[in-house]
């Protein structure tokens, strides 16, 4: 495994290759493994995956990495290998690159990276809101409840009464460390706002999910002047 993995963090370009990688990480999680009573399997709820290259190939490597696609054939990958799991059973993958002597590693978390989302604007301006740890999928919007017989949750409440906030806004999903933003009821007023002054609206994106980075916001509106803002917020431990 070691020479494996040496090959592939300090190799020609047709060694360091995604697919390479991926497998490469795919056998350091799966080995982190433990069996139930009944033969199930058990994973830690997140994996701090380490990758070590020489300085050299971390532009090439943080590309593969900093890719969301890459974690994405990480999670289908570990449901080919771990035959009956549920992607929703999966640990959640954090990366790390760094310079040294090559190595893959992968390690148990218990504690989940911190997401504070901070409103402002409406009538619950100036909260401030846990994603909750652990979770893949985050519901969002007007109220504590939605759906036609009032028995959905939103995880995350960004308005209590403002008409123009979507009982069934939108919803966060978990990929890795990063976050993605999907518009439901919202629709086309559910904007992700960089730092740049860069506007990206989830629904008209070819697969409905936005990155999410922190330092962003999401911004709730009316189509006109009413709105309000969710500040994201990511603090990783590493």
């Amino acid at each position: 495994m070691f020479d494996a993995i040496k090959r592939a963090l300090d190799g020609g370009r047709d060694e360091m290759s995604r697919d390479n990688l991926v497998r490469l990480v795919v056998d350091q999680v799966v080995a982190l493994r433990e069996y139930g009573r009944h033969g199930e399997h058990a994973l830690p709820p997140e994996v701090a995956v380490r990758l070590v290259a020489p300085p050299e190939r971390l532009v090439v490597l943080k590309g593969f990495v900093d890719d969301l696609q890459f974690d994405r054939d990480v999670e289908s990958e570990l449901l080919n290998r771990l035959v009956g799991a549920t992607r929703d059973a999966l640990p959640l993958r954090l990366y790390t690159v760094e310079a040294g002597e090559p190595a893959i590693t992968a390690s148990g978390r218990r504690t989940a990276v911190a997401v504070r989302l901070t409103i402002a604007g409406g009538d619950r301006d100036g909260a401030a809101l846990a994603v909750p740890p652990g979770q893949r999928f985050v519901r969002m919007g007007r109220g504590p409840w939605h759906g036609p017989d009032q028995q959905n949750r939103n995880d995350l409440i960004v308005a209590n009464d403002e008409p123009f906030v979507s009982r069934r806004a939108g919803r966060l999903r978990r990929v890795g460390a990063a976050l993605e933003v999907e518009a439901l009821d919202q629709g086309e007023c559910l904007v992700v706002c960089r730092e740049d002054g860069n506007r990206i609206r989830p629904h008209n994106t070819p697969t409905g999910w936005v990155l999410v980075r922190s330092g962003d916001t999401i911004e709730f509106n009316d189509g006109a002047d009413r709105k309000l803002s969710v500040g994201v917020e990511v603090m990783q431990d590493r």
